[in-house]
């Protein structure tokens, strides 16, 4: 019979001003020229937020980081301001299934309590130094999936459109 060995992991808190993560990125924000705002709610609740303009919309952007000694975290999302209502959030969760598919690093995902929408990615920093190209790298894709699916998304939600259509369309014009 195998044997089971149980690692507790004990949980050290950083205080804020010693988050190493959470300050680079906001170094980041602010070599590259972006405001931003710190919401210091305390502890791994602590976060930055920021606004960009893409093709079709302004989109709210956040970063946070989880800064235990033994796993370092760090998440990037943004979210839609409205929330999907009720009778559309099957329809959004097949439309956001077929997104996801495929993609390698970032996902959407919705509430199927209130309806609220957003895409994400997130990242363990093993040795606790963050490059700027992964920051940048993030930042991008976040923005770039939520800007790029927006159409689509708005077409199922308001539209009643069929999701794989809206889906098949978003694609095709990719591809053209």
């Amino acid at each position: 019979m195998p044997t089971v060995v149980c690692i507790e992991l004990i949980s050290v808190k950083k205080t804020d001003a010693d988050r190493p993560l959470f300050r680079q990125i906001a170094a980041w924000f602010e070599a590259n020229g972006w405001k931003y705002q710190e919401h210091l709610l305390g502890g791994d609740y602590n976060f930055l937020s920021t606004e960009a303009k893409r093709d079709n919309g302004t989109w709210k952007l956040f970063a946070r980081t989880g800064e235990e000694v033994e796993w370092r975290e760090v998440f990037f999302w943004s979210k839609l301001e409205m929330f999907v209502p009720e009778n559309r959030r099957n329809a959004v969760a097949e439309f956001i299934t077929r997104s996801n598919f495929g993609h390698r690093i970032g996902f959407f995902q919705m509430s199927f309590f209130d309806g609220e929408l957003s895409y994400h990615i997130s990242f363990t920093v093993a040795d606790g130094t963050l490059a700027d190209g992964q920051v940048a790298h993030a930042v991008n894709n976040v923005l770039f999936s939520i800007d790029r699916y927006y159409p689509g998304l708005m077409e199922v939600i308001y539209g009643g459109r069929d999701p794989q259509e809206a889906w098949t369309a978003l694609i095709n014009r990719d591809l053209a």
